[in-house]
């Protein structure tokens, strides 16, 4: 999400208002998603979650690269809505399973470690992607900036494309925390 902001603004030339107003409502559903999820993993489990949610990213993503310079606004919505569905669904559900994984006395520690990889990776993530985006190049500043993009969008594309293939390995049930 790093990504979208940039381009809406230098990609697709609009002003911070308004790149900020067309993300909003994948920021809505983003919060109705990850409460949905916290409920959903109770009734159906961890794997059914994060495979749906993966496969819904991959969707997503794949709506992100077919952005261009001269794509409507409403595209874009689209777009981030779609990612927004399938995020909350893979990291809530793979978190929760994770900790429930662990013994109790543990869970403390396994939250401390779960948030604190999740912020280095996101900050190795961002790296990655601003170095993608400085690799595009086009006609226009704003072509090269977008073309930036979509190596950007790809990396996520492969990282979610990994996390489908390993949600079928996840334990479900009474195994789970073996």
């Amino acid at each position: 999400m790093y990504l979208a902001p940039q381009e809406l603004q230098r990609g697709l030339g609009l002003n911070t208002s308004v790149a900020g107003m067309l993300m909003l409502a994948g920021g809505v559903v983003n919060a109705v998603c990850s409460f949905l999820a916290g409920r959903w993993y109770d009734r159906v489990g961890a794997r059914p979650l994060v495979s749906a949610g993966a496969v819904i990213g991959i969707v997503g993503s794949l709506l992100f690269l077919a952005i261009g310079v001269t794509t409507a606004s409403v595209f874009f919505i689209l777009a981030h809505v779609v990612f927004m569905i399938g995020i909350p669904l893979m990291q809530q559900s793979a978190q929760s399973a994770a900790l429930k994984g662990l013994p109790r006395e543990l869970a403390a520690d396994g939250s401390t470690i779960l948030n604190t990889m999740q912020q280095v990776f996101g900050a190795i993530g961002t790296s990655i992607a601003t170095c993608l985006l400085g690799m595009g190049s086009g006609a226009s500043e704003a072509e090269g900036f977008v073309a930036g993009s979509r190596y950007g969008y790809v990396f996520g594309l492969v990282l979610i494309v990994v996390v489908l293939a390993f949600s079928f390995s996840l334990k479900e049930g009474k195994d789970a925390s073996r």
